[in-house]
């Protein structure tokens, strides 16, 4: 969604006669656009919007914006503890920004704060993009879901959905410019309704609208993903086989806790049905460790979780509170000692899981997105699964090639490309 955001921000901006700079020191304008789902991205962002005090100081003229979601929950500490900042926009005000850069220009103001709310669903139908073969076309904004330990709600608000007219047209748009991946995104994507249509209507329709070669999307609740979008998996052949669905914890008791509206068994079912309908189907998860309250026997649920339900890969993170969530009030934080060790055992556990699931790709023939160069030589490809394949052959950034699968790790796969689109 911060990456969107980005492209919006970009798009404006150019409409206004700007251009992107390669470099901090040719910048007039430096915007940090922030995340605040955990502690850590809160603090490397701060730090590196601290590090920008030196170009201040250096080029007075420069304006330096700060937005996002640190931007709407604490814009007091954004201008507490970096004072040289002149403008912080909040998450729904993302469309104002050019204004407030004129208000800076103009000297009407030394400093802009805009964090209220917005009126309206606003989104560029295209406009920039970062990549010239994979779009992401946002769908809906928000979360109705207010989980403990979540602070997306308080930082983007409520559910507001785009309209399917609009989606379907940007979709089209980007496929006749040869776009060959397309992700619909979402704080909580497959929340997406409009009437009586829901999300599985609309992964129907952009498909059978643009034949577009991939189409992804993320991120999915649990709760919301019904059984019209699992049969999506079946029968759309433009959707690729691959989903991340967060679980966040094997406990019942800690789901509880969090407001995930789920249980593992319910989890469990779903994981299921989904491999029913795809059975090469990769998926993916968030899982954290550490949340209040959670025990040793708690953990060992969790562990168990990531080994039966097989997952092919898994963002996993310690609990860090949030600031205005309720999880941050309760009594029975768990040590960072202790948290940390439970994260170093997940980890390995996950690795450990996710390694079998790659090995057995091996051997195996499927169709790759050329993205580019990889690091070390070679192509680098991007399967349905959406796992990274590093390729030997020749061919070029958005061919889509036939590949054979050769070698495994967690992290990557090797192969070869057996011929091209």
């Amino acid at each position: 969604m911060n990456l969107r955001d980005g492209e919006i921000i970009a798009t404006m901006l150019e409409d206004r006669g700007l251009s992107i700079s390669d470099t901090l020191s040719e910048a007039d304008i430096i915007i940090v656009n922030t995340c605040a789902v955990r502690e850590r991205a809160v603090e490397r962002a701060l730090g590196r919007i601290k590090q920008l005090a030196g170009i201040k100081a250096s080029r007075p003229g420069v304006i330096i914006a700060v937005g996002g979601c640190i931007a709407q929950t604490e814009s007091d500490r954004i201008l507490r503890e970096a004072p040289f900042v002149d403008i912080v926009f909040g998450t729904r005000k993302i469309t104002n920004l050019p204004d407030m850069i004129e208000k800076i220009l103009t000297n009407c103001t030394e400093r802009v704060l805009d964090i209220g709310e917005g009126d309206v669903y606003q989104e560029e139908l295209v406009g920039y993009r970062f990549s010239p073969i994979s779009a992401f076309i946002s769908v809906m904004r928000g979360c109705n879901r207010f989980c403990s330990y979540c602070i997306v709600p308080y930082a983007r608000g409520r559910e507001v959905y785009r309209p399917e007219g609009d989606i379907l047209k940007e979709a089209i748009v980007l496929t006749e410019r040869g776009y060959k991946e397309i992700t619909l995104i979402g704080q909580n994507v497959n929340a997406w309704r409009e009437g009586k249509r829901g999300f599985g209507n609309l992964l129907e329709r952009v498909a059978d609208e643009t034949g577009v070669f991939f189409l992804r999307f993320i991120t999915s609740h649990p709760a919301n993903l019904t059984d019209e979008i699992i049969e999506q998996f079946s029968v759309n052949k433009s959707l690729a086989p691959s989903i991340h669905l967060p679980l966040q914890a094997g406990s019942d008791r800690i789901l509880k806790r969090m407001k995930r509206g789920y249980t593992i068994d319910y989890y469990k079912g779903l994981i299921d049905r989904l491999r029913k309908v795809c059975p090469h189907i990769t998926i993916t998860t968030d899982i954290m460790v550490g949340f209040p309250g959670e025990e040793e026997e708690d953990f060992e649920l969790t562990l168990r979780a990531v080994e039966e339900i097989g997952f092919d890969g898994a963002y996993t993170f310690k609990y860090s509170p949030r600031v205005l969530t309720d999880a941050s009030r309760m009594p029975e934080q768990v040590p960072e000692e202790v948290r940390l060790e439970r994260l170093r055992r997940l980890i390995e556990k996950v690795q450990e899981v996710g390694l079998e699931r790659n090995k057995m790709r091996v051997g195996t023939l499927c169709k790759a997105l050329i993205e580019g160069n990889a690091k070390r030589g070679g192509l680098k490809g991007r399967l349905g699964s959406n796992q990274v394949i590093v390729l030997a052959g020749d061919a070029k950034v958005g061919d889509i090639v036939e590949v054979r699968v050769k070698e495994a790790s967690y992290w990557t796969l090797k192969g070869e490309i057996v011929k091209g689109s």
